[in-house]
């Protein structure tokens, strides 16, 4: 990773998949249905048995595991051409994690029945799938690895830098808690290490915002 000058380099983009499954599938014929969110609404929750499932097309969406204390796990955070439920959906099987609305949200609900009948006519679709599902374990291999392997401040690091993409726009409100549940650390072993960032000049705060380099900005909400 590069972090010379100051400024957090390039790295993979957690959040911003193609856009091209969500063109495809909102123009293609198969069965479809467009939903829409408001944030803390919750898209499906933890035990449901369905084949549903959901194409993130706007907003951002966290996935939520509950254990049996009733404590809650941020796994992960998804937003536009990112899927989510599609495992459970495809297996017939209970779902092992809740999905909830992190900002008001759009999204396309699919029936896995449905879909994996479509797509013995429309390969394309077929390989848009593979390839966003592929997208999707790879990252979270990727969030596995870093938790075994990383110093706490690389993985803030390198979290900060998977959820502000390339865009320089405003993309979304985490928290230090919701931070310290994708690294797998402690809030205050967060705080921490977004202070020594600052401190080192790799991130700047201002008014709330986190700043990363070369303009790509993220608002944590530091209370």
């Amino acid at each position: 990773m590069n972090t010379e000058n100051g400024e957090i380099g390039q790295g993979v983009e957690t959040l911003q998949i193609s856009f091209d499954l969500i063109d495809h599938v909102l123009t293609c014929e198969v069965e479809k249905e467009r939903k829409r969110y408001e944030k803390g609404s919750y898209i499906y929750s933890q035990d449901d048995l369905d084949e549903f499932f959901y194409l993130v097309i706007d907003g951002y969406v966290e996935i939520i595991f509950m254990n049996q204390l009733g404590q809650e796990t941020i796994v992960d955070i998804v937003g536009p051409g990112a899927l989510c439920g599609e495992g459970a959906a495809f297996e017939g099987l209970a779902r092992t994690t809740s999905a909830r609305g992190l900002t008001s949200t759009e999204l396309v609900r699919l029936t896995a029945s449905d879909v994996r009948s479509y797509c013995r006519r429309d390969q394309q679709l077929a390989n848009l799938l593979i390839t966003t599902i592929s997208v999707k374990q790879r990252v979270l291999l990727e969030r596995l690895m870093q938790m075994a392997q990383m110093p706490s401040l690389e993985r803030v690091r390198k979290l900060l830098l998977q959820i502000g993409g390339n865009s320089d726009e405003l993309l979304v409100a985490i928290s230090h808690e919701k931070i310290a549940s994708l690294t797998g650390l402690t809030r205050v072993t967060v705080t921490r290490a977004i202070s020594k960032l600052c401190k080192n000049g790799e991130i700047i705060k201002r008014n709330g915002k986190i700043y990363l380099g070369c303009g790509r900005k993220l608002l944590v909400d530091c209370a």
